[in-house]
């Protein structure tokens, strides 16, 4: 989510992803649909944004559900931990990655029995 503007321009780009919250948008027949206790209040969204203008965050996406913040990204919980710990440290150098894949496709090379 990391969008690189010209290092001169004072801008961040951050997201939010508020779940269902009671506005004028969501017919009042859809929250009670979903549920009362479903629904969160739109200061649970202001909140998302204050969160983000007051950090220096750049490229991050925060979303709220009743009262609870997520950073789906860099938190402990985001997706970048999620996938260091399926696959390892995925920040590795051009040449190191180059190494990976033909070790790899040495190995698969290896194992290929004769027909």
């Amino acid at each position: 989510m990391y969008c690189n503007l010209s290092p001169d321009l004072p801008i961040r780009i951050n997201g939010i992803g508020p779940s269902w919250t009671e506005t004028g948008i969501v017919p009042q027949s859809i929250i009670d649909a979903v549920g009362r206790e479903a629904v969160q209040s739109p200061d649970v969204v202001a909140r998302s944004v204050l969160n983000l203008m007051a950090s220096k965050a750049h490229g991050e996406f925060i979303y709220s559900d009743r009262g609870k913040f997520w950073d789906l990204e860099n938190g402990p919980r985001g997706l970048n931990a999620y996938a260091k710990n399926m696959i390892g440290d995925v920040y590795v150098s051009e040449q190191d990655a180059v190494e990976k894949l033909r070790a790899s496709a040495a190995g698969a090379k290896d194992q290929k029995t004769p027909a």
